[in-house]
């Protein structure tokens, strides 16, 4: 329904967040097939928590790695936010989206919204 909702309204590209990982897990690899399936481009999975040593956030890595290898593998990029407990508003939501309409996404990039040098 993700997939098909996407195209009718004409976007190219899906963002996932951090829900119940053991459920949310598999939706997520179903829905990332659907979208490329339809001709999405850009998958952003949406992590609140970053992996000490790894590359991007825990559900990125998991979608990332259960994507490995698929006919239908779109592009996928990590987005960390909200480190530290910070918040994230909705300029800076609307700024992703736009990046990800636009195509500013490299496949297989992880990237940190919200986060202050």
């Amino acid at each position: 329904m993700i997939a098909e909702a996407a195209v009718k309204t004409g976007c190219r590209s899906v963002a996932f967040t951090y829900n119940d990982p053991v459920i949310f897990l598999e939706y997520a690899i179903d829905v990332a097939k659907a979208c490329h399936q339809r001709g999405i481009k850009t998958v952003a999975v949406l992590d609140r928590s970053d992996s000490v040593g790894g590359f991007g956030g825990p559900v990125f890595t998991e979608v990332r790695s259960a994507l490995y290898g698929s006919a239908h593998k779109p592009q996928i990029a990590g987005v960390v936010y909200g480190l530290g407990g910070r918040e994230i508003d909705m300029e800076q939501i609307e700024k992703l989206f736009m990046d990800l309409k636009d195509g500013k996404f490299k496949a297989d990039s992880v990237s940190y919204l919200g986060v202050r040098e």
